[in-house]
């Protein structure tokens, strides 16, 4: 609860700042930015944060502060890397309703219309009542595999030998015979694998490796500039964007 109402209050300020710098010169945005994310910084004791702010016109204003890594006394830039985390599942949902604007899918599908063959989908919690957009809205049911016993022990393990990360095929098949939180479309609970199945679902909808390309031209055209460009992916994002 703590961490929610940080998280809101920093979004708050953010969006203040950004209402109030788009009638300022970017420069000036950029410095009130940085004092806004040292002032967090000082009070939540994060290390370190970027922060921007895209203003009508196309300007940018940039802002850093703290430590990119504490152990190597690295400072934070605005041009440090940083982990994107689930700020991917925004880009795989948004390719989802590009396709549904062509008419390729719609949230209304039952998912084992697309999915049907394999037969790991079949043992799926809720395979035959969940529909792409209860995986959009995390409202499928699903168990969410990273917190699986099973898949934890081997990830650790993968990770000692530093094998290859999960392919979504191989974290999806934890799942096959465990049971669904819910029935689909009923409830809200937040699963990284409902966003695996969506991956495929994209891929095999729209017959391409790379069916994410429209999704981020739309997106670059919002932001005014490329974000393939700078980042790189992981999960359904990362194959989508054939970044294998």
């Amino acid at each position: 609860m703590i961490c929610a109402l940080r998280s809101t209050a920093i979004i708050v300020a953010l969006v203040g700042a950004l209402l109030v710098g788009s009638t300022v010169m970017a420069d000036h945005t950029a410095a009130r930015l940085k004092t806004l994310l040292a002032g967090f910084r000082f009070e939540y004791g994060f290390p370190g944060a970027t922060a921007a702010i895209v203003f009508p016109d196309g300007g940018v204003s940039l802002a850093a502060t703290g430590l990119a890594d504490v152990a190597a006394d690295l400072v934070m830039t605005s041009d440090t890397r940083m982990l994107g985390a689930s700020i991917a599942k925004s880009f795989v949902a948004m390719t989802a309703l590009a396709l549904e604007s062509d008419g390729v899918l719609s949230g209304s599908n039952i998912l084992s219309r697309h999915l049907g063959a394999p037969g790991w989908f079949i043992r799926l919690a809720n395979h035959a009542t969940m529909t792409v957009g209860d995986l959009q809205r995390h409202t499928s049911g699903l168990p969410d595999h990273v917190h699986l016993e099973s898949f934890q022990s081997e990830l650790a393990a993968r990770k000692a030998r530093g094998a290859a990360a999960f392919t979504p095929e191989a974290a999806i098949a934890f799942l096959p015979g465990t049971e669904p939180l819910f029935s689909a479309g009923h409830v809200w609970a937040y699963s990284d694998t409902g966003y695996l199945l969506p991956g495929l679902l994209i891929e095999k909808a729209s017959g391409v490796l790379r069916p994410c390309s429209r999704a981020f031209s739309d997106a670059s055209r919002l932001a005014g500039h490329n974000p393939v460009g700078h980042a790189q992916f992981a999960g359904p994002a990362r194959r989508l964007c054939g970044q294998r």
